[in-house]
């Protein structure tokens, strides 16, 4: 029997994770959630409503395998009580940590407190589970930060350059992780931009790719400050859970990283991603200018006009801008050897991206429950 417990659940990734988990359990495996509430009946009413999504089609079996505990990165203990220090970590058989902050504004201090210090703490906790069998780690490819070319799966950099608080402070925690690797059983996961189902377009989550998206379709862009050649690289959620479930139960736990990325022959252009966009939403696709002087001409002018009241317009293209002219390619050779033969595979965006855009339009970018 395997008890797990799962940082993060309430996440786009982390609870299609727990999904799956959930969905693969044995008679008498437990999946602990620890969740961030006031009590533990908060903890265990937000796990319900994750539980009962529609998309999760669980059975009241596979429900009653989870259970929640209240818990914090960023308190001593993670928040547990003594007791419930002292009782879960030796229990525990697998842990999935997927907990971060994911905000690209947060200030490197709290973004630190978050990433880095959380991650130590359920280190520690780790490190007491004496019946520990893997230690999952599900960071992001974007630890590379603002290097181009081709990123090796073991190459890790702490000296940046970082587009932002999030890239270095989870590049500061897979190292910590690393380190841990000779005293635990230790994995790392890689993702890249995480999107909805490949079949369905269905997300959980409207943030990252989507933003800019609902702005083209709202016709609010005029021209696009990217490199048209700008790579990117987006999998969808159902290939990111198949393909960290089956490595975690069919490889060692040796201190590998994966990365879980399309890979350099399946990458999308900003150029070929845009024109699919303006096909799908029937509106005019801007032209490409240079951002290296568009942007910061237009920003400021845009702080005119806007006066405060969107200025969450402004930050979002503070975040964004440099991802649409960035030249890195992901190897996957570690990946692609592990799922060699199973049929998991990272689809071409070119087969689904259209996909993800009819999802949006009929939900409404969220608004309305799936069809």
């Amino acid at each position: 029997m395997a008890t797990t417990l799962i940082t993060g659940a309430t996440g786009f990734v982390g609870r299609h994770l727990l999904w799956q988990e959930l969905r693969s359990a044995k008679p008498g495996d437990r999946v602990i959630a620890v969740i961030r509430a006031t009590s533990q009946d908060h903890a265990s009413a937000r796990l319900a409503g994750i539980l009962d999504d529609p998309s999760a089609g669980l059975s009241t079996d596979q429900k009653s395998a989870a259970s929640a505990i209240p818990g914090d990165l960023q308190q001593d203990r993670l928040g547990f009580s003594p007791d419930q220090d002292q009782a879960i970590w030796p229990e525990l058989t697998h842990i999935i940590h997927c907990a971060a902050s994911v905000k690209f504004t947060l200030d490197l201090d709290a973004a630190r407190a978050i990433n880095v210090a959380g991650t130590r703490r359920v280190l520690q906790g780790a490190a007491r589970a004496c019946n520990l069998k893997r230690f999952d780690y599900i960071g992001t490819a974007y630890v590379a930060g603002a290097r181009s070319g081709t990123i090796s799966e073991d190459t890790l950099d702490l000296t940046g350059p970082f587009h932002n608080s999030y890239e270095r402070t989870k590049a500061e925690s897979e190292d910590l992780v690393r380190r841990a690797a000779n005293d635990l059983p230790i994995t790392v996961f890689r993702p890249s931009i995480v999107v909805g189902d490949s079949t369905t377009g269905i997300t959980q989550n409207f943030n990252v790719l989507y933003w800019p998206l609902k702005v083209f379709a709202r016709r609010l862009v005029l021209c696009i400050p990217a490199d048209r050649n700008g790579i990117v690289d987006i999998v969808p959620i159902d290939y990111v859970r198949d393909a960290i479930m089956f490595i975690r139960r069919s490889c060692p736990a040796a201190g590998q990283t994966y990365h879980i990325t399309c890979g350099p022959e399946n990458t999308a252009t900003i150029g070929g991603l845009a024109q699919t966009a303006a096909k799908a939403f029937g509106v005019w696709r801007p032209p490409f200018v240079s951002p290296k002087w568009v942007y910061p001409v237009l920003r400021p002018l845009l702080g005119l006009i806007l006066r405060g009241r969107f200025r969450h317009v402004i930050e979002t293209g503070d975040q964004f801008l440099p991802y649409l002219s960035h030249r890195a390619l992901f190897d996957t050779s570690n990946t692609t050897a592990a799922l060699t033969g199973t049929g998991i595979a990272p689809p071409p965006p070119a087969k689904f991206f259209d996909r993800l855009i009819a999802y949006c339009i009929t939900s409404d970018w969220g608004r309305l429950p799936p069809p």
